[in-house]
């Protein structure tokens, strides 16, 4: 068994913390700005759409980088570059004549630059953890982006009352650079070894190696039905986070600073999931966990929609949050357990693909029925969808055996090289 030197991880950590802290400002001064300046549900679930165009566009890409460059360096040049749209951004909204345009494409390069530091990241992990370890520091991981986002929410409800939406992204910018700072003192080698496809092919290419992901993803049965599970849930869920700002304004009738309330909300609760999540793996039926968890998150959102009173709304946001926050966090870890470290780059970029992709689709198509129907009872009837989507897959798809799939699967070696 090998020892790794913890250090590395924890300055990690503080970087990523911060970086997390000011990503809850522009979460909350983002759907905010967009919802003062057009009003309409359909050009906010556009905002999102168009944030989540680089997941289809260039998702395989992002692996390939995140496996084939120094992890360090891609991670520094994305949050420097990150740092830079934010400072430049209220100066160039404020002077544009067209900004929900400006928000638009804003959102689009920043989604592009965190996918491709999201990319680097994830295959980090497990060169600063024991294998043993991968789901513990994981889990450290998710608690502080929790506490992070709990802090930043709440600041930035208080901080909205006393100075501009404009301060609120200076100090995201400045986040990013710490984040930087604190990658760049790493010093254990972060570069993926040079590339080659786990999986047996007669001509290698850039194309093979790009979509190796994918094929290492479709050729495996429990991470195609997870994959496929969780795209068609994203499909609709994602309407629920998209029209949060006005569950809170319209549906609720609550001011500005609630919605850093509900942010706050759901960050608390994603500390406690996350900090339940070894005890939940070891206790817990992989197979209750992956299938049980939507139909959670589906009966809040059907609370959400349905419920006018504000405070049982906060609850069910917040639980419905830190439910999807776990499941990301169990199918991170299963990814970076059983995928071999030179290729885990291009799987987990693979997999946000296949499962973010329909993002744009769905929050465009829940905006246009938001012509025709309150923004509450679509909430509620997408909650019920989700329960549905969930009880198909449990009645008819490998998933039902996920468990024994699960431990079908040859777990890397503690010695195992991860870059």
């Amino acid at each position: 068994m090998t020892n790794k030197d913890s250090r590395p991880f924890w300055t990690f950590l503080v970087g990523q913390t911060s970086s997390a802290f000011g990503t809850s400002f522009t979460s909350f001064a983002l759907p905010l700005l967009v919802y003062r300046i057009t009003g309409s549900s359909f050009l906010m679930a556009s905002t999102v759409a168009v944030a989540f165009l680089p997941y289809m566009l260039f998702g395989p890409l992002a692996g390939v980088l995140a496996d084939r460059l120094d992890r360090k360096r891609v991670m520094i040049t994305a949050d420097v570059a990150r740092a830079a749209l934010l400072l430049s951004l209220p100066v160039v909204a404020s002077s544009s004549t067209r900004p929900a345009v400006i928000l638009a494409a804003f959102a689009f390069i920043e989604t592009a630059f965190e996918m491709l530091h999201a990319a680097a990241s994830d295959a980090v992990v497990p060169t600063l953890a024991d294998p043993q370890d991968i789901l513990k520091f994981n889990a450290r991981l998710s608690v502080a982006d929790s506490i992070a986002s709990v802090l930043g929410p709440v600041s930035a409800a208080l901080l909205i009352s006393v100075t501009s939406l404009e301060t609120l992204f200076r100090i995201d910018s400045a986040t990013f650079l710490i984040s930087a700072i604190a990658v760049l003192t790493i010093r254990v080698k972060l570069t993926g070894r040079k590339m080659r496809s786990s999986i047996p092919d007669d001509s290698p290419s850039r194309w093979s190696e790009t979509v190796a992901g994918f094929r290492f993803i479709w050729r495996n049965r429990l991470f195609r039905s997870k994959a496929l599970m969780d795209g068609s849930l994203n499909f609709f869920g994602a309407n629920v986070y998209t029209q949060l700002i006005f569950i809170v304004k319209d549906h609720l009738g609550l001011p500005d600073s609630a919605f850093g309330w509900f942010e706050a909300g759901a960050a608390l609760t994603g500390i406690v999931t996350a900090t339940l999540a070894v005890r939940l793996s070891r206790r817990v039926s992989f197979t209750i966990l992956i299938l049980a968890l939507p139909v959670v998150q589906g009966l809040m959102a059907v609370t959400i929609g349905s419920s006018r009173i504000w405070q049982l709304s906060l609850v069910a946001w917040s639980i419905y949050s830190g439910t999807l926050g776990l499941s990301f966090l169990i199918g991170v870890e299963l990814r970076q357990r059983y995928v071999p470290g030179e290729m885990l780059g291009r799987v987990q970029a693979a997999q946000r693909t296949l499962t973010w992709s329909t993002i744009p689709l769905g929050v465009l198509s829940g905006g246009l029925a938001l012509n025709y129907v309150a923004v509450g009872p679509f909430i509620a009837a997408i909650g019920v969808t989700i329960c549905v989507i969930a009880g198909m897959f449990a009645w008819a798809s490998p998933l039902r055996r996920a468990t024994a799939l699960r431990d079908a699967l040859e777990p890397l070696p503690e010695d195992h090289p991860t870059v």
